[in-house]
């Protein structure tokens, strides 16, 4: 399995921000500090801005060697996303709150249990043929071929991805993202370019990809010798 490109990581905490009797910081002055500090071309300029149901956006500045695509500043939490690894996203986050806290005092601190929320989507080749290794499947890609071509329609179908989640509907709190593995679109399906997505830091999603893919050939060896 090799990363061709990373897509998307993304990284929120869930803060608990600091009430006290002080007289608070103006917004404006903290959005131009923020500004400054890490090269924001877009920053929240209007009382409509200042939301933070819905989130206050910083967009399109710069950490180290990366591009942050988004800060955003919630009523409980704060998120990052780049298009880079979530340690990318991470470490901007820790920058951020150690600055923060050194220039206006104390931000807040993180829930209690710690939860973090990440996303992680990534391109990657990889050798494995889904269609050989899901070939149990192949039965019901047959019958919709000829049900097609009833219809006067010629495609075969075939498995084109695996989908993994959970019971939401029986989980509390933090409601995580269903991990993807798919064929990437627009891409022939012989390139083996897949799309992935995971609730997952950029360095667990390509570890769990490694072992995906150790699964999916050892399923072909199997049917090989079958």
């Amino acid at each position: 399995m090799r990363v061709e490109k990373i897509l998307l990581g993304r990284s929120i905490r869930f803060v608990n921000f600091v009430q006290d009797d002080q007289k608070p910081t103006p917004a404006g002055r903290i959005t131009r500090a923020i500004q400054s500090r890490y090269d924001f071309l877009q920053v929240p300029t209007t009382i409509a801005d200042y939301n933070f149901q819905t989130g206050v956006s910083f967009m399109v500045g710069n950490f180290r060697d990366a591009t942050i695509d988004r800060f955003q500043i919630f009523e409980r939490g704060i998120l990052c996303e780049a298009q880079a690894s979530t340690d990318i996203c991470d470490a901007f986050l820790d920058d951020l709150i150690g600055w923060f806290e050194q220039e206006f005092g104390r931000l807040g601190k993180e829930t209690d249990p710690i939860v973090r929320i990440y996303t992680s989507n990534l391109e990657v080749h990889s050798d494995v043929s889904l269609a050989d290794a899901l070939r149990a499947f192949s039965s019901l890609g047959q019958a919709i071929w000829e049900a097609l071509n009833s219809y006067g329609q010629r495609a075969m179908f075939e498995p084109s991805g695996i989908k993994l989640h959970t019971d939401i509907v029986q989980l509390s709190g933090a409601k995580p993202l269903e991990f993807i593995f798919e064929r990437r679109a627009e891409k022939p399906y012989f390139a083996n370019v897949y799309f992935s997505a995971a609730p997952l830091r950029t360095d667990d999603h390509q570890r769990i990809l490694r072992a995906l893919e150790i699964i999916l050939l050892s399923s072909n060896a199997a049917l090989q010798h079958s």
